[in-house]
């Protein structure tokens, strides 16, 4: 049988039809999620966007788009998307607010605001061992020092990172293997790695500020110099006082002082590299988070022990006596027998989870069973001091001076910046006694 060519096109439209009904129909059926995970990713932005044209807006739409847009590196438009997301939310997922802070942090564009935006909603439901989240803020962090160190907030955002850094290192970092207990950037390291790797940074960026004031000096001596040429010439033109010598002898200075000052910014440029390159390794970039999967607010190894977030209010609030929740195994008598009349299925073996019940540690330098003259000795004299119940407990407020030196300032002259956390340590005591303990930041 021969088709004409007439019908031979209208077979292949109308087959052509569809095939993009069929296609249409089970993109329809995809949720936003589904459409961002099968979907190449320009033709999921194609599609999220259809789906998030005019009211009513989907925020977890709005939120694939812009994880999307992150996979077609449109970095932009991914942050309004998911402006449009927030919008749209009552409450901001996790997933959401991580994925804008990685789309603000590759955008690289104001990036202290947006760090700023990020704090705020930290602030407001505080989290505790959340690696993932620590290490997005403090990437951020880092691309706001290299311009904003010196504005007003950056020290305050500084303080905010070290307080949930150093619950991390204090819920995650004892359960981890191998004594990795310090957190360096990103990275899992020992406590002696740590402290030689920050004493070897502090001691780059006092070998900057001696190479910057020595740059300071020589460029105050050229400027000098190139004042006296400058007089020597004036006096040349008007036939003043002329003295040959005195203009040679002037020249050379403006010469040996450019010299000087040229070595000495050589110098100093090669400090500051050698500074950069003992800071930690900041990632540039993030892989998005996909909502609606598990959130991994850990790094943890397959098998490996896991920290759990500590209650909010008081980090460490764990009374010693504390009764175990598991009950007791059933045991046999001895002249008990088991009858079986027919096979029976072994009950599952419960699954264990490590993530109950964690053992909070307390404030640094606590410990249970220290006296109150100890803990004053040791934090100085309380705030206040209150009875109740056969127990006393006491409000200290202190004030930590921290290093800002993990961040890459850049060639900003705040390489020896740091920020001052504030918290307030409530010890409670029972027959003079520490019992328990708790930290907030203020």
């Amino acid at each position: 049988m021969i088709l004409s060519t007439r019908s031979s096109t209208s077979l292949l439209l109308v087959f052509a039809m569809s095939v993009c009904v069929c296609v249409a129909a089970t993109n329809d059926d995809l949720d936003p999620v589904g459409v961002l995970e099968s979907l190449p990713p320009k033709q999921a932005v194609t599609e999220l966007q259809a789906r998030t044209v005019g009211p009513p807006k989907d925020a977890l739409a709005l939120e694939c788009l812009g994880i999307a847009l992150i996979r077609n590196n449109a970095t932009r438009g991914a942050v309004a998307a998911f402006d449009r997301a927030l919008l749209a939310s009552e409450t901001p997922s996790r997933s959401l607010m991580l994925n804008r802070a990685i789309a603000a942090m590759e955008m690289k564009f104001n990036a202290l605001n947006e760090a700023q935006k990020f704090a705020d909603w930290v602030r407001k439901s505080p989290p505790s061992g959340d690696v993932e989240l620590v290490d997005i803020f403090g990437c951020l962090l880092n691309v706001a020092a290299t311009k904003d160190s010196n504005k007003a907030g950056f020290s305050k955002l500084v303080s905010l990172y070290i307080y949930l850094n150093d619950e991390v290192e204090r819920t995650a970092g004892p359960l981890r293997r191998e004594g990795e207990v310090k957190r360096w950037g990103v990275e899992w390291i020992g406590l002696r790695l740590y402290e030689d790797r920050l004493e070897a940074v502090n001691e780059a960026r006092e070998i900057v500020s001696e190479r910057r004031n020595s740059a300071v000096a020589a460029k105050s001596a050229y400027d000098a110099a190139r004042r006296r040429l400058a007089t020597a010439r004036l006096n040349a033109t008007r036939n003043r006082e002329f003295n040959d010598g005195q203009y040679a002898s002037a020249q050379r200075d403006l010469k040996r002082a450019g010299e000087q000052l040229d070595r000495a910014i050589g110098e100093l440029k090669a400090a500051r590299q050698m500074a950069r390159s003992r800071l930690p390794n900041w990632p540039a970039e993030f892989d998005p988070i996909v909502p609606g999967l598990p959130d991994d607010q850990t790094d943890a190894e397959p098998n490996e022990v896991v920290a759990v977030a500590p209650p909010k209010g008081f980090l460490a609030d764990v009374p010693t006596d504390a009764p175990a929740d598991a009950p007791p195994e059933e045991v046999l008598q001895d002249n008990e027998e088991v009858v079986q009349d027919e096979p029976v299925a072994a009950a599952p073996e419960p699954k264990r989870d490590f993530r109950a019940q964690p053992e909070h540690p307390l404030p640094a330098g606590l410990r249970r069973g220290m006296s109150s003259a100890e803990v004053t000795g040791l934090l100085g004299a309380p705030k206040t001091r209150v009875q109740k119940a056969g127990q006393t407990v006491y409000t200290w407020i202190t004030e930590q001076k921290i290093s800002a030196g993990i961040f890459d300032f850049g060639d900003d002259e705040a390489e020896s910046g740091g920020a001052t956390v504030t918290k307030t340590v409530t010890v409670t005591f029972a027959e003079d006694a520490l019992v328990s303990a708790g930290e907030m930041l203020n």
